[in-house]
């Protein structure tokens, strides 16, 4: 048997704050068959609670046939993207063993340096991912903005669409909304006036301390192609906000 080795780390530090990282999980073996339309709902709700829980940003995810990838943007200066991989590969690994996969054993990340955290670099980064499944000829060339499992997640802003006209600016105009006034306040609606502005839940912006509802409603049957797929990836979903962080 074996021995399976750790990839290298950098220190915990550079994962903290506003770090850029883009992450990789990997399916045991390279295996395919897993990705299936009702996967990709339990992806985006359980991404959702993670960006909450964690404080950061999604400008781009892709779930490959064996692999999945995610930039993240940290949005607080207590975000740190090591614990909210480990929470979030805990919570997709349910949904995925049901289905009869699992992950690797340790994801891959690269820690973006500073000229890599540029405006242009960035985009050019996001873009380099979406074209994954153009270099895979899972879709024609300059067809990647068709692939169904590639998308974005800001929480609080469903409507944000990757491939916007207007994508970049309202991105980064809301990244740095947030990240002055935290996941808790919606840009012009008022705090709760019996909330003082900073120190509590509404207005501290450390998104630990925010929990929205972790109820699970079932994705529309359309032509009925979700059916038990999305029963088998769902099962019984645990209460992501009730159990505290496994270190």
């Amino acid at each position: 048997m074996i021995k399976k080795g750790h990839l290298p780390r950098l220190e915990p530090e550079f994962y903290r704050g506003q770090a850029y990282v883009h992450w990789t999980f990997t399916i045991e073996d390279c295996r395919t068959g897993w990705l299936i339309p009702a996967f990709n709902y339990k992806f985006r709700e359980l991404l959702t609670h993670a960006a909450f829980r964690y404080a950061f940003a999604c400008p781009i995810f892709c779930l490959m046939p064996d692999h999945i990838h995610r930039l993240w943007i940290g949005i607080d200066d207590q975000t740190d993207q090591l614990k909210a991989s480990k929470y979030f590969r805990k919570q997709l690994g349910e949904p995925l063993n049901r289905l009869g996969y699992e992950f690797q054993h340790q994801p891959h990340d690269h820690v973006l340096r500073n000229d890599e955290r540029l405006e242009t670099a960035v985009e050019n980064l996001v873009e380099y991912i979406a074209r994954n499944p153009e270099r895979k000829q899972l879709v024609p060339v300059d067809a990647f903005r068709e692939y169904k499992f590639t998308g974005c997640l800001i929480p609080g802003h469903p409507d944000l669409s990757l491939w916007g006209d207007d994508f970049w600016s309202r991105f980064w105009r809301t990244h740095s909304f947030l990240r002055r006034n935290g996941l808790f306040r919606p840009a012009n609606e008022k705090l709760n006036p019996y909330s003082p502005e900073r120190g509590s839940v509404a207005g501290s912006g450390i998104a630990s301390q925010f929990h929205p509802p972790s109820t699970v409603h079932r994705p529309p049957s359309g032509d009925g192609s979700y059916g038990g797929e999305y029963e088998r990836c769902t099962g019984v979903v645990s209460d992501a906000f009730s159990e505290s962080d496994q270190h």
